[in-house]
């Protein structure tokens, strides 16, 4: 369990490993937010509890959807550019959100450069389908929020 108080919706990473040998931890963001986050580490990697994690948790399984395609037959750089643009797609999407800003951060090295012009642009707007309080960098009032986030780690 970690508890503590943030003055901005922000997105950090997890890293989890099974053992200290592990060359292939699990990354897993969360998005520090005021509440209370619940990650759940088992056969399911889910993180819940507020709504930027949700958003964050449906764009995660929206990837792993998209890399479950069957691209058979198709040549790789068709593959990158379908990829690039689902990724600008849920930047665009989640544009003003932490979950748009993470996305960009973690994927423009996927985008050609239109891709990034456009990323680039609509990631620096704000949306109107998210309150104000939850977009980025954003907060109800200027003193930090307390956040505590519980790890629930099913045992192997």
């Amino acid at each position: 369990m970690f508890n503590g108080k943030v003055t901005a919706p922000q997105v950090r990473e997890l890293f989890i490993q099974e053992t200290d040998s592990d060359r292939f931890p699990v990354t897993l963001p969360v998005v520090l937010e005021p509440g209370e986050i619940n990650a759940k580490i088992g056969d399911i990697v889910l993180v819940e509890g507020t709504g930027l994690n949700e958003e964050m948790m449906q764009t995660l399984m929206a990837l792993d959807e998209f890399r479950g395609r069957d691209f058979t037959g198709k040549e790789i750089n068709e593959i990158k550019e379908a990829f690039g643009g689902f990724v600008l797609e849920q930047i665009v999407k989640h544009a003003g959100s932490p979950v748009g800003n993470y996305l960009y951060e973690a994927y423009q090295n996927k985008l050609n450069e239109k891709q990034q012009a456009e990323a680039r642009k609509r990631s620096a707007s704000v949306r109107e389908d998210i309150p104000e309080h939850m977009q980025a960098g954003v907060l109800p009032s200027a003193s930090a929020c307390p956040v505590l986030l519980v790890l629930h780690r099913k045992a192997p």
